[in-house]
């Protein structure tokens, strides 16, 4: 598997199909830190995570907008992912 593969397994193996990926696109500016790299890069990895979530068949979200707006978008679906786990 690909390093890509890896971390999305670590990072979502354990909660399996009950977690919700949150893939944030790429139309905000780019501020350098810690956990990202390949700033000339940005939509070839955002593509690349949307590849494997797909492949894995995990449930996801893209965050599109300013701050504001892809807050609000978070929020409304983790509130509906955990109306449905209630639910159940």
């Amino acid at each position: 598997a690909s390093r890509l593969h890896c971390l999305l397994l670590a990072v979502g193996g354990r909660a399996g199909r009950r977690c919700l990926y949150l893939l944030t696109y790429i139309d905000t500016p780019w501020i350098a830190d810690d956990l990202r790299d390949r700033p000339n890069q940005r939509l070839r990895m955002y593509h690349a995570f949307k590849k494997v979530l797909d492949e894995y068949d995990r449930p996801y979200v893209s965050l599109k907008g300013n701050k504001h707006a892809r807050f609000k978008i978070a929020v409304m679906e983790i509130d509906q992912l955990l109306k449905k786990q209630r639910l159940k």
